[in-house]
């Protein structure tokens, strides 16, 4: 009876105006009705007022997901809510491209503003409060370029600042600055008014209630070129860019919109059972299962952003700061912290990630005997250091070659080589200098084996350093690779004999 319960039990989804509760509605009644499967979640439309009325049901169970900006993605996995992002807008990039990211751009009519102290006095249209490309990144961006007279949440709000920066404004669902009211078209901040949103801030602009829109790429290019060329970028130096530019001209780069969930009995797997079903539908041209469409008059952006194209599910492992970034978290934070400078003593301190408990106790030695300039974190794997290296809970590792490579397609780089023991003057006298030397990695065979070659290892039994290791896996399964043309089936050529994690045939 219990395996019968779960395995019928819905994904409740929150919706936060009529609109998104009637295409709610009509997916539950047009889309998943069709599914026949008992195993098959049924979808239930939860109404609330707003984004946060949302964010407090789910983590009470009284809903299971909704989809959010990157800025409330954020903010909804803090305690006390510990939300995390289970599946992930897909959006077009050109040339059968998509992307999970966007460009936060600052948009004004051409010859109107060429510097970023000339927004000073100027009439600004934003998406939403607290929304990434229309508020969190101009504001912090101008925060740290010191443009505002704002000194951190001990001088009190940074709306306050932003009213006092902007001559007007329309910033949708911000409450008690009523000059930040004044642009939108209903002269009042509320998430339905026309001017909310991409499309409602860039048509804030061109309709004349603002002289700058901060939105998206994909709003503006989807205007028409005639349209377009009246508008230009400004970028975060104060320079100007055509529109077609944004690449060159960005704010910063944002997380695309996800569905979030509970980190802790989320269902999960349920709201993508429920989404990879519409998917297949759209794939099939059913029109019936329209996640990304917004009907004519009803609103924009229901649900999902009408621009998106697919989605993607979010690996398990990934929280709200890997899928958001380190760089991008780290500046939303700046607006929320007091702004008092740091302790003088912290600043110089080096957190050093040990793998395992052997690493640990010599850089534990190692910390005493630096007074405390190194600092120790530890964890189970090289994998597990990197992202608390992503997440700045750790500064450094040593790294073999190969997870170098991995280090590197995250944003990491090597700062330091390792000087061998022949060599060790050059620490003695800095000032000699010495060159990074490598190492050669090579294949090892009894004598007796004489039969052994490069031609002759298929079948044979191997023993590798570990799995992603330069000498031991990346070189010679590289090499292998490309002399036999496997696809990366190793484990159908060699019989892999040991290896480090056990993990040795990919698929």
């Amino acid at each position: 009876m219990l395996a019968l319960c779960l395995a019928s039990s819905p994904v409740r989804w929150c919706t936060i105006s009529n609109e998104e509760q009637e295409k709610c509605q009509r997916l539950k009644q047009e889309c998943f009705s069709h599914q026949q499967s008992k195993d098959f979640p049924e979808l239930i439309c939860v109404r609330k007022t707003d984004h946060q009325e949302c964010i407090t049901a789910i983590k009470n169970s009284e809903a299971d997901a909704i989809t959010l900006d990157a800025g409330l993605i954020l903010e909804a996995s803090l305690n006390p809510y510990y939300l995390k992002p289970v599946v992930a807008e897909l959006h077009p990039k050109g040339s059968g491209v998509t992307t999970t990211s966007y460009h936060a751009i600052a948009v004004v009519k051409k010859g109107t503003i060429s510097s970023l102290e000339d927004l000073k006095g100027k009439r600004s249209c934003h998406t939403g409060f607290k929304r990434s490309a229309g508020w969190l990144i101009p504001v912090g961006t101008l925060v740290s370029q010191n443009l505002l007279n704002w000194s951190g949440t001990i001088s009190g709000p940074v709306e306050r600042a932003v009213a006092g920066f902007f001559q007007g404004g329309c910033v949708p669902g911000l409450k008690g600055e009523p000059q930040l009211c004044r642009a939108c078209k209903t002269g009042t901040c509320d998430w339905n008014d026309p001017f909310a949103g991409y499309a409602g801030a860039y048509q804030c602009l061109k309709s004349g209630h603002g002289d700058v829109a901060f939105v998206n790429e994909g709003v503006v290019l989807a205007d028409s070129a005639v349209e377009r060329s009246k508008y230009e970028l400004l970028c975060d130096d104060g320079s100007r860019r055509p529109v077609e530019e944004y690449e060159s001209c960005y704010w910063a780069r944002v997380s695309a919109h996800a569905v979030v969930a509970r980190s802790v009995d989320g269902r999960a797997d349920k709201i993508w059972a429920l989404l990879s079903y519409a998917l297949e539908q759209i794939k099939q041209k059913q029109s019936r299962c329209q996640l990304f469409k917004s009907p004519q008059d009803s609103g924009k952006d229901l649900l999902f952003k009408d621009s998106a194209v697919g989605l993607i599910k979010v690996p398990e492992g990934a929280d709200a700061e890997l899928y958001l970034g380190p760089k991008y978290c780290a500046a939303i934070q700046n607006l929320k912290r007091e702004r008092i400078d740091q302790d003088p003593d912290t600043t110089e301190r080096i957190v050093w990630c040990a793998v395992g408990k052997a690493e640990k106790t010599k850089c534990d030695v190692w910390s005493g005997q630096s007074n405390g300039a190194i600092q120790c974190a530890v964890a189970e794997t090289t994998e597990d250091c990197l992202i608390k290296i992503i997440k700045r809970e750790a500064d450094a590792i040593t790294l073999d070659g190969g997870h170098i490579f991995t280090a590197g397609k995250c944003g990491l780089v090597p700062i330091l080589s390792e000087i061998p023991r022949d060599e060790a003057s050059a620490c003695v006298d800095p000032k000699k200098g010495v060159t990074a030397r490598g190492y050669f990695a090579v294949a090892v065979a009894k004598k007796r084996d004489t039969d052994i070659n490069w031609n002759t290892l298929r079948g044979k039994k191997s023993c590798h350093t570990g799995v992603g290791r330069t000498a031991g896996w990346n070189i010679p399964m590289g090499l292998i690779n490309d002399q036999n043309n496997l696809s990366c089936h190793f484990g159908e050529w060699l019989y892999v004999h040991l290896v480090a994690y056990a993990f040795y045939t990919t698929t």
